[in-house]
């Protein structure tokens, strides 16, 4: 068995300024960055009361959209 370990290095105040900034030019350069991960998002379904998918998850942080 193996297993992969990424580090990720992540500018903690560009991401708090990320979040509530409202930039739909951030929300696109996210989802392009793994555009397939979002197109498979789109034929997704909530299954539970509550549960969102990943495209309106990063549009939620990004907008400032408080959960629902």
């Amino acid at each position: 068995m193996s297993y992969v370990l990424r580090a990720v290095v992540i500018d903690l105040p560009k991401l708090s300024a990320a979040i509530g900034s409202g930039d739909q030019q951030l929300i696109a350069s996210v989802k392009a960055l793994d555009p397939e991960r979002y197109e498979e998002d789109e034929d997704w379904d909530a299954e539970e009361e509550g549960e969102i998918s990943l495209s309106q998850a990063v549009e939620d942080l990004i907008l400032g959209n408080p959960p629902a």
